[in-house]
């Protein structure tokens, strides 16, 4: 498997709660304008050496903040979704427009809660 050479548009569309997005490209992949638009809050990690070419390269200039990749490159990847905006969703996944009005099992951050 090879880098990615190109970031479709909307790519991350409705990603609002990812924290972390790692890139181990050393050369920035082309991306449209809109393709981290929900994204000027999280964190991009990319390689040390390519940092300053990502920092400066739109649209991932747009992250909240780009710092290097830790160690010799990403072997394991965990999702860190930010609890404050993780959405809620009905068992069967539909997403609610904000905190359940009801009581019942729902889900958030990929676990089952219970709402008194």
């Amino acid at each position: 498997m090879g880098d990615a050479t190109e970031i479709g548009g909307s790519a991350f569309a409705g990603c609002w709660v990812l924290a972390d997005v790692y890139c181990i490209s050393e050369i920035v992949p082309s991306a449209e304008s809109n393709s981290f638009a929900t994204l000027y809050s999280s964190t991009l990690h990319v390689p040390a050496i390519a940092i300053e070419a990502y920092r400066t390269t739109a649209p991932w200039r747009s992250f909240g903040s780009i710092v290097p990749l830790k160690g010799d490159g990403v072997r394991n990847v965990d999702v860190h979704v930010k609890d404050d905006v993780a959405p809620w969703r009905m068992l069967d996944g539909r997403m609610l427009s904000g905190k359940p009005a009801t009581k019942g099992i729902f889900i958030r951050n990929g676990k089952k809660m219970l709402v008194k």
